[in-house]
């Protein structure tokens, strides 16, 4: 999972981080550090959910865009 959680957390590009710190108008660096807090928390409860096929459907769907009524 620290494989994954490394790749998660490279993807946080700078103008991501930016964007979301002008939305809420909050430092970047705050950001990032809530970010390293945040992605482990939300993977471990999609972990937790991982036998739950009504959960995971509506998550998938959730990532395409579609419906997530449901969850």
């Amino acid at each position: 999972m620290s494989d994954l959680l490394n790749t998660l957390k490279s993807q946080l590009s700078s103008t991501l981080v930016d964007q979301l710190a002008d939305k809420l108008g909050e430092n970047p660096n705050n950001i990032t550090k809530a970010m390293g807090g945040l992605l482990p928390t939300v993977m471990s409860g999609l972990l937790s959910k991982t036998g739950d096929s009504h959960a995971m459907s509506g998550i998938f769907n959730l990532l395409k865009g579609e419906s997530a009524k449901g969850l």
